[in-house]
């Protein structure tokens, strides 16, 4: 695994002779989200990843979409090697995934999009204006330390002493897998990376049509809206291929559950 500071994408794999897939996470979310899915496909696919700006203090935030798009499109740009590419995003990280293939198509780049239990616009659900900021804050942690293998104490808060150790161990296992160098973890760099993302999140509206392959991968909790999300997607994409798969929404790229979402990659780009 290695980084690029200055794009903030986190390439798990780069093998030449292998299809690669760019991956977004959610809202402030993190490459190593995705490192179940790179541990998966070892050897079968490259998986390469966008860190949010701004979460360890590198960068300044993006506060629209455009100059995000922007970024995205044209890293990617600097590493295809074919006119040809395939994007995959979770949750809000879908709605940047379709932009972003939306820009590439334009350019005349062939894309193929996963959309990882997205719901592509906010006519189906409208905008949540309610907001925990602690709870979505220990909840990034505890997502965190599951991913980077951390165990945590139960009464774990925001306001508990042993939290900076935690921040702390979380930042040394971080900088061992190459995420950050010696930048140190924060919740409130979190904080203003998610509510940047938030505010473009809830005012976003898909930009245009796509026209190239759209699987959309969905989870059991999103089963009973199913038609109007389906409606929603025909709107804006010519192809949209619908796949039911294991776990829930935070849960379906855990190790338990990302067997179903590889098979669907492996046979669609290899």
């Amino acid at each position: 695994m290695k980084k690029d500071e200055a794009s903030q994408l986190v390439i798990f794999s780069d093998e030449e002779q292998l299809p690669s897939l760019y991956c977004f996470p959610g809202l402030g979310g993190l490459s190593i989200g995705f490192s179940e899915l790179s541990r998966a496909l070892f050897n079968k696919v490259n998986i390469k990843a966008f860190d949010a700006q701004g979460l360890f203090n590198e960068a300044v935030v993006f506060n629209n979409f455009e100059d995000m798009i922007d970024h995205h499109a044209l890293e990617i740009k600097r590493h295809l090697s074919t006119a040809s590419c395939s994007l995959a995003g979770h949750s809000f990280g879908g709605r940047v995934a379709f932009e972003v293939g939306r820009r590439l198509e334009n350019e005349g780049i062939n894309v193929t999009l996963f959309m990882l239990d997205v719901v592509l616009s906010n006519n189906v659900f409208g905008i949540d204006e309610q907001e925990n900021e602690e709870k979505i804050k220990m909840d990034f942690i505890l997502a965190l330390s599951e991913w980077l293998g951390i165990s945590t104490e139960a009464e774990l808060t925001l306001d508990s002493p042993a939290i900076d150790v935690f921040s702390k161990n979380i930042s040394l296992a971080m900088q061992k897998m190459g995420l950050i160098n010696n930048q140190s973890f924060s919740v409130d760099d979190f904080w203003k990376a998610y509510k940047s993302q938030k505010n473009m999140n809830d005012h976003y509206l898909p930009s245009g049509k796509f026209n190239g392959d759209v699987y959309f991968l969905y989870c059991e909790e999103l089963k009973p809206y199913l038609p109007e999300v389906v409606l929603d997607y025909q709107q804006y994409c010519s192809k949209v291929n619908t796949y039911k798969v294991m776990g829930e929404h935070h849960s379906m790229l855990n190790h338990e559950n990302v067997g179903s979402i590889v098979s669907l990659i492996q046979k669609k780009i290899s």
